[in-house]
């Protein structure tokens, strides 16, 4: 089961809100006609790989279009939401309807390491007190270090 693939050099994940291009031909002209909705299903492998996009349309009817991968008037897919799916099949959707069938949890963004800067006067409280510390250690004459104690014998 695939959980992703790539169509048109954009990775698309089950779950994803996307917007599909297609080139359409009527006549002599060509004309691009978009198709938006969520990834419910990834079918297959390789060269005969698939997904399925639906969409609510008016009156709350809902459409699936199947995609294959390398079909040559797919033009353009764009990302508009990512969401959060623990299943690889999200036929659930189908017994939805309307609102109901388009929210899925949000994916949340990995937040990066938040890195603590110290400001100057900080900097400056902090050495000062560093100098103290080294003062009162100097002037007391005892040594920092462990020294030699002696055993008090209790009885």
């Amino acid at each position: 089961m695939a959980l992703q693939t790539i169509v048109c050099g954009t990775t698309v994940h089950i779950g994803d809100s996307v917007i599909i291009g297609q080139k359409i031909r009527e006549g002599e002209k060509d004309r691009i006609q978009n198709f938006s909705g969520v990834v419910i299903a990834m079918k297959g492998e390789q060269s005969e790989k698939t997904f399925t996009v639906r969409r609510i349309a008016v009156g709350a009817i809902g459409v699936e279009k199947i995609f294959p991968i390398d079909m040559p008037s797919l033009v353009s897919v764009k990302i508009v939401k990512q969401a959060e799916v623990r299943r690889s099949k999200l036929y659930f959707l189908r017994e939805r309807s309307g609102k109901a069938a388009l929210q899925l949890p949000e994916k949340k963004a990995k937040q990066k390491p938040v890195i603590k800067t110290v400001s100057s006067e900080k900097k400056k409280k902090i050495s000062k007190a560093n100098e103290n510390k080294q003062k009162s250690v100097k002037s007391s004459g005892k040594s920092g270090g462990r020294g030699r104690r002696k055993l008090s014998s209790k009885k």
